[in-house]
């Protein structure tokens, strides 16, 4: 675990106010964003897309709510989001393009991705199998594979840049229309030395209830159960490192391969209660899917 190149965060609200306010001084300078629509929303902000007035493009827009940027810790975060995945210059890594802020408004501009999530392609792989007995070149265990792939290539890099997501999941990648891949939502990232007062400041525990195990909490124990290491699930902040992250990668490959969840939902225990203690299920194929290579199971 190395760390190549530390990346510069900035922290302070004033020093990040001031100097947008220095650049908003020259409009030339500017680039200007038309709203065009909401395409989701959560409890600490939105993503819209946005028309880039100076260049013709549509980006995404996202922003923090505007009651949520009244509180620093939160706001602090959300800069932190930005920076963190402006300066992981990566192909695999969606790219930031500008930061706006005015007063408790803020947002920054990134590349808008035409595609759908990991997530969506599991479910439609799933629905293929089902239907047809058979699955298209871009379901297919190959093509799904080329992507966890990329998505390897994405950590292996950020990793290497003193980053940790503590986030990774199938609703957290996408794949685009022409194959590319982009591992997205960099909220609740560390860096290594860098953020760990922010995240001393979140007080609160996640709900242990399976109906929000795909939601992402922020508090004592960040991240969401359903792809969690035990450190993670156990609120072990101190400890966690880049191998927390090769553990949800793992249980992404999991449910890549098999097309079903390592933690999965029964009556005896909670999603969060099996990620604790690393209660995985056995890696088995999905009904009416082709057998699985024995070293890829062995991987898993």
């Amino acid at each position: 675990y190395m760390k190549d190149i530390q990346l510069t965060v900035v922290k302070d609200l004033s020093k990040l106010r001031a100097v947008n306010s220095a650049g908003s001084q020259d409009d030339d300078a500017q680039t200007n964003f038309t709203i065009l629509k909401s395409i989701d929303r959560g409890a600490m902000g939105e993503i819209l897309t946005a028309k880039d007035n100076q260049l013709g493009r549509t980006v995404a827009f996202k922003k923090i709510h505007e009651h949520v940027a009244k509180i620093p810790s939160y706001l602090e975060r959300f800069f932190m989001e930005a920076q963190v995945t402006a300066q992981l210059e990566h192909p695999n890594i969606v790219p930031v393009y500008q930061m706006k802020i005015d007063g408790n408004n803020a947002g920054y501009a990134m590349k808008l991705i035409h595609g759908k999530t990991l997530g969506v392609l599991i479910a439609e792989t799933k629905k293929q199998l089902k239907k047809y007995g058979k699955l298209g070149k871009r379901h297919n265990l190959s093509a799904r594979l080329e992507h966890f792939l990329k998505v390897c290539d994405a950590m292996h890099y950020a990793h290497r840049k003193g980053v940790i997501h503590r986030d990774l999941k199938p609703q957290n990648v996408m794949v685009g229309s022409f194959n590319e891949v982009y591992v997205m939502d960099w909220g609740i990232a560390k860096i290594v030395s860098v953020d760990d007062k922010v995240f001393e400041d979140a007080t609160s525990m996640i709900s242990s209830t399976d109906d929000a195990m795909d939601e992402t909490t922020v508090g004592q124990i960040l991240g969401t159960p359903a792809y969690m290491s035990p450190e993670q699930a156990n609120g072990q902040i101190d400890i966690i490192d880049h191998r927390s992250d090769l553990f949800s990668l793992g249980l992404i490959l999991f449910e890549l391969v098999t097309l079903k969840r390592a933690y999965p939902n029964d009556e005896n225990s909670t999603v969060l209660s099996k990620a604790k203690r690393a209660k995985l299920a056995k890696p088995v194929r999905y009904q009416r899917q082709p057998d699985i290579p024995k070293q890829l199971i062995a991987i898993i």
